[in-house]
């Protein structure tokens, strides 16, 4: 290991060492941690918003079923129709601030990486993060599906004009 050190200039090492660790996909070592890391992830676009979270909400987004620590502290006498708002927009909250990690693609891989590893779980922070990847991949997909309906609309053309 020495020998190897000697022979790179240490400059050189540490943006090599850098690369690195930007390809790697972060990994979280436990579904606490990457709910956590949501839930602030969350919180911070609510406070950039102008509309901060209250703690109530904040620990709505850390609960789970799994989990009955989770329970405390989250209020019974919510209504369905709160739910469904509370719901909405910290989907709407997610689906921004993955969309502001576009400029920090670290960040953004730490998002999915977090969504990923909640998958595994029962969280319901999942509920509100589940559509953010999926939605900021529809642009790609209907761009696809029209160039697949466009290359089959032109191979056509080109079979029906040879044909007659």
């Amino acid at each position: 290991m020495g020998a190897k050190n000697d022979r790179v200039p240490e400059g050189r090492q540490r943006d090599a060492e850098t690369e690195i660790l930007m390809t790697i996909e972060p990994v979280f070592l436990s579904q606490n941690e990457a709910k956590r890391f949501l839930a602030d992830t969350i919180a911070r676009e609510a406070d950039l918003s102008g509309v901060p979270l209250s703690e109530s909400e904040k620990r709505l987004l850390l609960y789970s079923v799994d989990d009955p620590a989770s329970q405390e502290g989250v209020p019974d006498e919510d209504s369905d129709d709160n739910d469904l708002e509370f719901e909405d927009r910290m989907r709407h909250l997610s689906e921004r601030a993955y969309n502001r990690a576009k400029e920090h693609p670290e960040k953004q891989k730490k998002i999915i990486a977090a969504i990923r590893e909640l998958d595994r779980g029962d969280h319901y922070i999942s509920i509100m993060t589940a559509t953010t990847l999926k939605r900021a991949h529809q642009f790609r997909d209907l761009a696809l599906y029209l160039l697949i309906a466009i290359s089959f609309v032109v191979g056509m053309f080109f079979y029906w004009s040879r044909k007659y």
